[in-house]
């Protein structure tokens, strides 16, 4: 698989008007990583560990500068590979405080590579699963939900009231329920 220089967009877009001073104090900012099309699986770090299918946000320790509200700080290499071995790099992303807590990042897959349709379905593959996934976890919230209520409605009906008297006679205690 070939590994191509990055064609991508940092898309720090999220308030880059906003003044240095207002991430003053960051201890930790987050980077949302996507590409186009979405559905590649990010390597991030000196290892180049798995961090699952994009979009996936990773939260970075944020360096002395960045603490200060002021300057940069550069990233680890991250890399992304689509399902047709299509892959793309950057060795040197940057997060300045300007830009706040948060920021984006695009990998756009490479121009002129075998495979483009197929990592467009992929995407669509992905959406899906994700989409039956949360249908799942609703589905299983409504069937607790109703077992539940069924449970608590049984133990009521099983309960019932009892009246207890308790007499002392001598050293003796007589308790008598109805």
């Amino acid at each position: 698989m070939r590994q191509l220089t990055v064609f991508a967009i940092l898309t720090c877009c999220l308030y880059a008007s906003v003044p240095a001073r207002a991430a003053r104090g960051m201890k930790t900012f987050e980077i949302t990583f996507h590409s186009d099309p979405e559905g590649a699986t990010l390597y991030a770090d000196h290892e180049q560990r798995n961090f699952g299918y994009t979009p996936v946000t990773l939260v970075y320790v944020a360096n002395n500068n960045l603490q200060d509200g002021l300057g940069c700080q550069t990233l680890q290499p991250v890399m992304v590979r689509w399902a047709s071995g299509a892959e793309t790099h950057s060795n040197s992303l940057m997060h300045c405080a300007a830009t706040g807590r948060t920021g984006q990042f695009t990998f756009v897959r490479p121009e002129g590579l075998d495979g483009r349709e197929f990592d467009v379905s992929f995407a669509m593959f992905l959406m899906q699963l994700g989409a039956t996934r949360e249908n799942l976890r609703e589905q299983i919230r409504a069937d607790w939900g109703r077992m539940f209520a069924a449970h608590a409605a049984s133990t009521v009906d099983q309960m019932r009231t009892v009246a207890c008297t308790t007499t002392a006679v001598g050293s003796t205690i007589y308790t008598r329920c109805r």
